[in-house]
């Protein structure tokens, strides 16, 4: 919620920098609530992924400037970034507060568990607060906060394609929810966040795709020359670190991310 409010006050190249600071925040709040410091492999892993995110944001920005940005003063644009580092922080903390429930040593929760538990607070927080305060803005629908969920639940009920898409799209997250899980619990939580950055390339893959498949063009993206390769620089430095950050111990043969094989490694060298 606060990252897509600083999303209306923040140009695309500063959004995608502090997305990456996901991941200063994740290892931040793992070395605090589990102790688990980062490697220096990680580190650099960390910090070209940043750059990949950041060049990916300049041309994005380069190539389409949006006009409404120029109305808004300093201030605002303060505020769309306080929103975005809260909305940060509060998903690092909620992803490291996961990986500590899912590996405490007294009584693990389960992955489903977690998701089942997350997706209830989540339909009860939309349906009592968010969805009823939308209801109350004013606006027209679509170009603003007002959203009419009277109109949404009829349109709904008498689209199949709609009913469609929706189903699609809870097995989409729920299959995204418990992969993340997994990751979490076999690895790290600031993995899982290295990971989840590879989707702004799948995005832009599958816009490719659409649009030259002719199966549904209009919601694709065409290959527009220097703008495109220079996104493809971008998501090769961001693929690069995170193959990095993925990068074996020589030591151990095992991934640096698992907080099992630190453990063992810090025994070794002692």
């Amino acid at each position: 919620l606060f990252q897509r409010i600083g999303l209306l006050y923040v140009d695309m190249i500063v959004y995608q920098v502090l997305r990456g600071g996901m991941l200063l925040f994740t290892a931040g709040f793992r070395r605090t609530m589990l102790g688990h410091r980062t490697t220096p492999t990680e580190n650099v892993g960390i910090a070209v992924i940043m750059v990949g995110l950041a060049l990916t944001g300049m041309v994005a920005c380069y190539g389409k400037q949006r006009e409404d940005r120029e109305d808004l003063g300093v201030w605002w644009r303060f505020f769309g970034t306080v929103m975005m580092l809260f909305g940060n922080a509060i998903i690092s903390f909620q992803t490291v507060l996961e990986e500590k429930l899912m590996k405490t040593d007294e009584t693990p929760v389960s992955p489903l568990v977690l998701v089942g538990i997350e997706g209830l607070v989540g339909v009860l927080w939309t349906s009592m607060f968010c969805l009823p305060v939308a209801q109350m803005l004013p606006g027209e629908e679509g170009h603003g906060g007002h959203e009419d969920t009277v109109s949404t639940v009829r349109m709904l009920i008498t689209s199949s394609v709609l009913q469609a898409v929706t189903i699609a799209y809870f097995i989409a997250i729920f299959a995204w929810n418990i992969a993340g899980m997994e990751i979490c619990r076999m690895s790290s939580a600031t993995t899982r966040h290295v990971l989840s950055q590879v989707r702004t390339a799948a995005t832009w893959v599958a816009a490719l795709m659409l649009y030259y498949s002719g199966l549904l063009p209009q919601y694709g993206e065409p290959w527009q020359g220097l703008e495109s390769w220079g996104k493809l620089f971008g998501f090769g430095i961001l693929v690069l670190g995170v193959l990095i950050y993925l990068n074996p111990d020589p030591r151990s043969g095992v991934r640096t991310g698992d907080p099992r094989a630190q453990s063992l490694l810090e025994e070794n060298d002692k």
